[in-house]
């Protein structure tokens, strides 16, 4: 028998046993649990690719559905265009339905008109124009103008000569008549506009100060989210409202260089099917009149009168050329001196303007004045220098009044012919104190423009030949809510 006992370092005995079962519980457990768990999450990643498959598939559907309703619209029966729009409200940026192109009402109102640059060719206004139309989605209800939708949908118009500082803004869209669905927009154009003109006569010219407003069916939603236009079918035609009410003028008719005498106005609405593409243009032109009595008080007078005084050279003994040269050169640099602080009054054009001609006159005179002092030096005859003299001077002034009376007698006619207008149309005679806040209102006949005789049968004719002087503190019908 053994002294010593051996025992095992690994003893299978029963404790051992229980910590090796629950330790392999353990792992399975863990194991079933990351196998629940990425079952769960397949399971959850499926349910959101179904969900993601439900919403793509119903927005594909919408999106079908309302260009279905867009095609039905434009090219459906009346019918179909209603049913197009109960699809979706979403519809409410397209066009209220009509039979034919949709009747929108305008007028318009100034309320600046300055700057008139004449180097620059450019003019500052503030013009707004007032559209109207009826929405026959909205007869018979009670809404107003704040529950109208954001994507209503609007008439548009643009202004074609506008420049890079001119500003568009939309001041206003509302329903002023539930009962007939009547909406109205407010469109103001504030800034610089291009205004070409004919400087031919100088400083005793006219301007019409035009302007060009053109729509191709351009749209624009309440909100101005939307908008574009449709080059291919006419979706409206404008309307000018009535004469009385047509427009209103609520600024100054005098300007720092400019009198406003009148204004009138074209619009065409082509309306033949053949020509349905072509674009609608609404043609305002204010009538200006330039003020002459800058030009003939800082220009011409001290012209004429430095030219007068080189006539006194002729005074001079014939035999004293030094003294005439030297007069008759100061003269001259008089002159170039003159026109060179005047230069910034005088327009840079590339022909010659009545004051032009005039400068050109002078130095020419000036000029002719020294060499013909050469030629009387030279035979000492005293009868020959007073001939030359008065000669020359009279060669320059008849050139002057041949050049300046025509161009200024057509200015005096433009304005009496203006005055005339306002008493054929019963008006009494407005003094200078109140023609400030006063305005001629007159209108050509359809056949009296160029661009109307060609095309007399595809427009709509405004004519109105008479004239009549509207004073803004008389303007009854004006509703200053309206602008």
């Amino acid at each position: 028998m053994s002294l010593f006992t051996v025992q095992d370092e690994n003893p299978s005995n029963g404790t051992n046993g229980v910590d090796t079962e629950t330790q392999s519980d353990l792992q399975s457990k863990d194991f079933n649990a990351r196998v629940e768990s990425d079952s769960d999450l397949q399971s959850k990643e499926s349910n959101s690719r179904v969900a993601y498959s439900r919403v793509k598939t119903e927005r594909l559907s919408i999106m079908d559905r309302n260009e279905r309703a867009s095609i039905s619209y434009f090219h459906g029966s009346s019918s179909r265009r209603s049913q197009a729009r109960s699809v979706d409200s979403d519809l409410f940026w397209l066009p209220p339905d009509s039979d034919g192109p949709l009747k929108v009402d305008f007028r318009c109102a100034c309320f600046d008109v300055s700057n008139v640059n004449t180097a620059t060719l450019s003019a500052e206004i503030k013009f707004v124009v007032i559209l109207f139309w009826n929405d026959n989605r909205f007869e018979d209800s009670f809404m107003t103008t704040n529950d109208l939708p954001g994507e209503l949908w609007g008439p548009d118009i643009t202004l074609d000569n506008s420049l890079v500082d001119c500003t568009k803004l939309y001041d206003s869209f509302s329903l002023i008549d539930s009962s007939t669905g009547r909406l109205k927009r407010t469109i103001t154009f504030h800034g610089s506009v291009w205004n070409p003109m004919d400087l031919k006569d100088f400083p005793f010219d006219r301007d019409d100060l035009e302007l060009k407003f053109v729509t191709n069916s351009n749209w624009r939603v309440l909100d101005e989210s939307r908008f574009g236009n449709d080059p291919v079918h006419r979706t409206y035609y404008l309307n000018p409202m009535r004469e009385e009410k047509f427009f209103f003028f609520g600024g100054s008719n005098t300007m720092h260089e400019f009198d406003i005498t009148g204004w009138d106005y074209d619009i065409f609405n082509p309306k033949d099917k053949e020509k349905e593409n072509e674009p609608i243009v609404f043609e305002f032109r204010f009538h200006l009149v330039r003020r002459y009595n800058f030009y003939y008080l800082k220009i011409l007078l001290p012209l004429w009168l430095l030219v007068l005084t080189s006539a006194a050279s002729f005074m001079l003994e014939p035999e004293e050329l030094p003294g005439r040269f030297e007069f008759l050169t100061t003269v001259l640099l008089a002159i170039v001196g003159f026109l060179y602080i005047v230069q910034e009054s005088i327009p840079k054009i590339g022909f010659l303007t009545v004051i032009d001609k005039v400068v050109i006159l002078s130095l020419i005179t000036v000029v002719l004045s020294i060499f013909v002092s050469v030629l009387i030096e030279r035979n000492q005859h005293l009868k020959l220098n007073i001939i030359c003299g008065f000669s020359i001077q009279g060669f320059y002034w008849l050139a002057n009044f041949l050049l300046v009376l025509p161009a200024h007698r057509r200015v005096i006619k433009i304005l009496k012919d203006e005055e005339e207008a306002q008493m054929k149309s019963g008006k009494k005679a407005i003094s200078s104190t109140s023609t400030r806040n006063s305005i001629t209102n007159r209108r050509n006949s359809g056949t009296s423009s160029k661009r109307r005789s060609s095309g007399a049968s595809e427009i709509m004719p405004q004519s109105r030949r008479e004239s009549k002087f509207i004073d803004v503190h008389d303007l009854e019908f004006l509703d200053t809510d309206d602008y």
